[in-house]
């Protein structure tokens, strides 16, 4: 593993010297008052000590150092999941779409622009329905998508 930025792994020796200092610390102030009276004049009733509340900060900008470092993997592979994407196109097959306002007419152009549009998607089920006074389909979910011949 490697790092982009391995300047800011440096900052974890002063955090770890920070965290011995920290661990080796003892508190003298138990030893000035019974557990009852400390307890009247504690401020902060956390049930974690102060102590650990300080090593958890220290932990997570050590961790916070390790990721901002960006960390990357040279050599090796990545399993990861593919999710496919289901995607239902309708087109209109009526007596309509014959209209010549568009060259060579609705019909061939829709079909025209669905089949390029086809090309340039990856990982996409596809299914193809016509409809005209009732809907039926035409292909069912796929991957690779057939020339469209109706």
């Amino acid at each position: 593993m490697d790092f982009e930025q391995i300047e800011l792994l440096y900052l974890i020796i002063p955090l770890a010297l920070l965290w011995f200092f920290i661990h080796s610390q003892t508190s003298h102030i138990e030893d000035l008052f019974s557990a009852e009276v400390l307890a009247k004049i504690s401020l902060n009733n956390h049930k974690t000590s102060t102590k650990t509340r300080l090593k958890l900060l220290l932990l997570s900008m050590m961790l916070v150092l390790v990721a901002l470092s960006r960390p990357t993997l040279e050599n090796g592979k990545i399993k990861t999941s593919r999710q496919l994407s289901d995607v239902v196109v309708a087109i209109d097959m009526s007596k309509s779409m014959l209209a010549n306002d568009i060259f060579p007419n609705r019909f061939e152009f829709a079909k025209n622009k669905l089949s390029h549009s086809f090309d340039q998607i990856k990982e996409v089920r596809i299914a193809l329905l016509g409809f005209a006074d009732q809907a039926f389909l035409i292909s069912r979910l796929q991957m690779i998508f057939p020339v469209l011949n109706f």
